[in-house]
């Protein structure tokens, strides 16, 4: 496992959003490659903020949450 993948794994056991969203622990990816291709659009959009932590050139706050909020205007939240 990656440090990604366990950085997303602590994330996604955080209760408020089991309660919250109704996350299952089916339905919880296992690793960032999962998760940036689930279907599910708070895990997809978590994946995306874990993803770009640890990249050479992150991208900047500005630009990512541009990524997110189009994402999630188009996923019909």
């Amino acid at each position: 496992m990656t440090r990604k993948d366990d950085i997303l794994s602590n994330v996604l056991k955080h209760e408020m959003l089991k309660d919250k969203y109704h996350l299952s622990q089916k339905a919880m990816p296992k690793t960032i490659k999962e998760a940036l291709s689930s279907s599910n659009p708070i895990i997809k959009s978590i994946a995306l903020l874990i993803d770009n932590l640890e990249n050479t050139t992150p991208t900047s706050d500005t630009v990512l949450r541009n990524i997110i909020t189009q994402y999630l205007n188009e996923s019909a939240l």
